[in-house]
């Protein structure tokens, strides 16, 4: 028997269904499987099945299901507003945001009066304009992370990382800013999980990982207690941490079940997660991030999607680390949409690993050569906080 996993729309007559999602005992089809002949076998399986099994040995194979996103383009209109031009702008809606959600997740912590949202929404609007004139700037502050509360940090760049991803998936405005609501509430149910078990380095009971995916139960109720929360945002709280190949919780959906802004939100979640600092784990750099993403496709994640996301993203992000063939280290500050390895950077330390008093920018694309004749280029990408460097302090 060689069984597949498949949606119910992907049903057609002649698969041999071999087995449900579900017990087979109280429902009408027969305890060995069987085949579907006409369309209203597929239709009762509906009435009782999320997905099912068929077996391609003994019926048809499914073909793959067409999923509600184009495949990646390159982008190759610049932005509007240079990135640090912008990045101003960007940084004051960004201090609304992550003020507010501060304010948000304390009262939600706390229980008491129902949480008011007028303000986040207000300070999302800025951010969402702010990536559309500029999504460096926009991954810059993403990429930039604080040493305050992980959990406010955290929202605040995936926020802007889906933002930014919905834009090159060519979102309309009005889209872009429900999505950045949805992904700076969709962990709030974190709130009611022990911060012993949030910070916790070691493997987790059954218990503990229970009460972990609990969160997301948790914040469909403190969603319900708030005001004008629309159902995009309540679907990207709910199905977050459901996968591509139904491997996730707490349904087990997949594919196109799972609805768009929650497919988004649980892979910036994750790319965030990989790229962040934490008490039991260090930072990942860009690039290894984006390769254990991409090993994850057709599995954990739609590959469409990653594939977006890396454009999105490019090779070397707005924030990234960087050491120069030189041996200088830089940061990223804008990337370049026609020869994608050669970015704007700006370098930070020698080639001793010694801090400069000033710190001159490079455009990779039209300086190839330094002072003393040697080629200039990026030569490999850093963790965050490689040599000490913490990029905040240099735009924060």
């Amino acid at each position: 028997m060689l069984e597949k996993r498949v949606t119910l729309r992907q049903l057609c007559p002649g698969m041999y269904v071999s087995r449900l999602d579900r017990p087979w005992l109280g429902t009408p089809f027969s305890l060995q499987g069987f085949q579907i002949r006409v369309g209203s076998d597929i239709a009762e399986l509906r009435k009782h099945c999320k997905y099912v099994f068929i077996d391609v040995e003994r019926g048809l194979d499914a073909k793959p299901e067409k999923l509600d996103i184009p495949p990646p383009t390159l982008r190759t209109k610049p932005d509007p507003v240079e990135a640090q031009v912008e990045l101003p702008k960007a940084r004051q809606s960004a201090e609304q945001v992550s003020s507010e959600l501060a304010r948000i997740f304390d009262g939600a912590k706390s229980g008491g009066r129902a949480i008011q949202t007028a303000q986040l929404r207000e300070g999302i609007t800025g951010l969402v304009d702010s990536v559309l004139r500029s999504t460096d700037a926009a991954l810059l502050l993403a990429r930039l992370k604080r040493k305050d509360n992980y959990t406010y940090t955290h929202a605040l760049s995936c926020s802007l990382l889906a933002v930014a991803l919905g834009k090159q998936l060519m979102l309309e405005k009005a889209e872009l800013q429900k999505l950045a609501l949805a992904a700076s509430l969709f962990d709030i149910g974190k709130t009611h999980v022990p911060d012993e078990l949030l910070v916790k380095s070691g493997p987790m009971t059954a218990a503990e990982l229970s009460l972990l995916r609990r969160h997301v139960e948790f914040g469909l109720k403190v969603l319900k207690e708030m005001r004008d929360i629309d159902e995009g945002t309540i679907n990207a709280v709910r199905y977050h941490h459901e996968r591509h190949d139904g491997s996730g919780y707490p349904e087990g959906r997949m594919g196109r079940d799972i609805p768009l802004f929650a497919r988004i939100v649980g892979l910036v979640d994750a790319y965030d997660a990989m790229t962040s600092t934490r008490v039991y784990r260090s930072a990942m750099s860009h690039e290894s991030a984006i390769r254990e993403l991409y090993e994850l496709r057709d599995r954990h994640f739609q590959p469409e999607l990653i594939e977006h996301l890396i454009q999105c993203l490019g090779t070397y992000p707005a924030g990234t680390l960087v050491e120069l063939t030189t041996g200088e280290v830089a940061i990223v500050v804008e990337q370049n949409l026609v020869r994608r390895l050669r970015p704007k950077v700006m370098v930070v330390l020698d080639a001793d690993k010694r801090p400069l008093d000033h710190f001159p920018q490079i455009d990779l694309l039209s300086e190839s050569v330094s002072d003393h004749g040697a080629p200039v280029a990026i030569a490999s990408t850093l963790a965050p906080g490689s040599y000490g460097v913490d990029a905040s302090e240099y735009f924060i």
